[in-house]
């Protein structure tokens, strides 16, 4: 017995297949469930990183620009007012031109840096600051000589286009740089609409995978647990239900035989000398002969019918609305055909055996299985006594025991 010799059995053996197949579904659902959203975040986080990264640049030139305009524009306005005003250019004056230029110089380096559009305007811009910068000093002096009307004819004359020009120029790296803002942002709106489409790509095949996979492992564990069912229900190596499963359909064969009146007879069977068989040409011969007896007993049984194996050698049948006459007969039929068959056991070695069958019937008082197969094995039994190869009935003054003829005990 496998328990014994230390091998798992069979059924063992599908149970721990399923489990492991079971498992390994659940891994893979949840392997690639975790992979996709993996792979989401990770390309959906890039994508926005690339897109915050490329929009810093326009974004840093956009705002520098609107700096530096209101810085132009501030310094303009403060130049003109001290000139209106005909004050001379003190310290506190110097000091405040002096902090616009050191502002409208940082916002242009920011401009010169990060600008990504047409170089020779941010070099204009550089070229009427420097402009600006020159026409500043007579500007100064003319104030301080007591000159404010020339020094304004020299502010409108020459200071005042190079300020137009810069704020022309400054427009255009603020239009710029807003358009290439925008553009950066629809680009990157794109790219995470062409992530998520990939990823969608993705994860639609990779369920597709998923499915394939998990129907090949379903159809896998459907046949284990159609395996695991018959190897539960039925003996493999005959196709007769085993001890459990046949006894279990008796007990409702007998409750329904009560309910509806109609009989019901059962057969026990042994192969004579079996062990002998086992002993004498090796286990692979007794499971062939065990084979080809089921095989035998399955061509004489009916579809409402029952063979089961009750252990080693013996076997037996259920046979419902039958008598004991039929049942002496199907008895004597299966007993003639064992005994006529030659049992092929190798491609060159054929034996012969022969089977002893008792019978018994249903009847008023009987209530159980149990009772049912201790009378058929009584019967059987005093077949084996009587000399074998013989069909026997219970009780032991009922029918004569049948024998095969010319067939050896």
């Amino acid at each position: 017995m496998e328990w014994w010799t230390g091998k798992p059995s069979a059924m063992t053996d599908n149970r721990t297949q399923l489990r492991r197949l079971l498992i390994l579904e659940v891994c893979l659902a949840f392997g690639g469930i975790t992979l996709v959203s993996c792979l989401y975040f990770q390309v959906i986080g890039r994508q926005q990183e690339i897109t915050e990264e490329l929009f810093q640049h326009p974004f840093a030139v956009s705002n520098a620009g609107l700096e530096f305009r209101s810085d132009v524009l501030e310094l303009r306005k403060y130049m003109l007012e001290t000139i209106l005003s005909r004050k001379e250019l003190g310290d506190a004056e110097l000091a405040k031109i002096a902090l616009l230029e050191d502002h409208l110089d940082r916002h242009f380096e920011v401009i010169r840096r990060e600008f990504l559009g047409d170089r020779a305007r941010v070099n204009d811009i550089k070229r009427e600051m420097d402009t600006w910068k020159r026409i500043r000093e007579p500007i100064k002096a003319r104030l301080n000589a007591g000159n404010p009307d020339g020094a304004l004819v020299l502010a409108m004359q020459q200071a005042s286009p190079p300020i137009e020009q810069i704020l022309v120029d400054t427009d255009y790296v603020i239009s710029f740089a807003q358009s290439m803002g925008l553009r950066f942002v629809e680009e990157g709106r794109a790219r995470v609409i062409q992530a998520r489409l990939f990823l969608i790509l993705l994860a639609s095949l990779s369920m597709a995978g998923y499915f394939l996979l998990a129907n090949k492992l379903r159809q896998r564990i459907y046949q284990l647990y159609d395996r695991e069912e018959y190897n539960a229900t039925f003996d493999e190596l005959s196709g007769a239900y085993n001890r459990r499963s046949f006894v279990r359909l008796g007990e409702g064969e007998i409750k329904r035989s009560r309910r509806h009146g109609h009989p019901l007879s059962l057969l026990m069977m042994d192969l004579d000398h079996f062990k002998t068989v086992n002993d004498a040409h090796g286990h692979d011969a007794g499971d062939s002969v065990l084979r080809q007896f089921g095989s035998i007993c399955h061509q004489n049984l009916r579809e409402e019918d029952f063979l089961g194996r009750m252990g080693g050698e013996e076997f037996a049948i259920l046979l419902p609305y039958t008598d004991s006459p039929g049942a002496l007969e199907v008895a004597e039929r299966i007993r003639k055909d064992v005994a006529e068959r030659d049992y092929m056991v190798t491609k060159e070695k054929y034996l012969n055996v022969t089977v002893s069958i008792g019978v018994a019937c249903i009847d008023g008082g009987m209530t159980t299985m149990e009772t049912l197969m201790k009378r058929a094995d009584e019967a059987m039994y005093r077949a084996k006594h009587g000399g074998r190869n013989l069909v026997t009935a219970w009780p032991a003054d009922g029918d004569e025991a049948k024998r095969g003829e010319n067939v050896a005990c």
